[in-house]
């Protein structure tokens, strides 16, 4: 349901997965000096966004957190990752007796008795 909502949200613009206000953040985003050090901002009572046409939008209460499209774009990945894992096993399992692979892992899997 998840990845739905994040298409849907991405592509026809709508806030099927809902933001909510943070009173705290951590972000290595924030660092001047760009060396990856995380810097904590906390006590958060309003926000100010800035567009380029010169829009502003105040949230009060603390910061607008969205991070849950990064998690969904991880999600995305995992899933490529997995239907490529799959057909890589599908073609392996329809290859027949032509395994020589796993009959080479299992051969050197093999266990023998110690015999004194």
């Amino acid at each position: 349901m998840g990845v739905f909502e994040c298409g849907m949200d991405i592509f026809f613009h709508t806030d099927m997965q809902k933001d909510f206000i943070v009173q705290s953040i951590n972000s290595c985003a924030l660092d001047p000096a760009k060396n990856q050090a995380v810097i904590s901002v906390r006590d958060i009572i309003s926000t100010e966004i800035l567009t380029a046409s010169g829009e502003v939008y105040k949230v009060d209460g603390g910061f607008l957190d969205i991070g849950i499209l990064d998690s969904m774009k991880d999600l995305f990945v995992n899933f490529i990752g997995a239907v490529v894992f799959c057909i890589f096993g599908f073609i392996y399992e329809k290859s027949g007796e032509n395994k020589k692979l796993a009959s080479s892992v299992v051969e050197g899997l093999k266990i023998t008795p110690d015999r004194k």
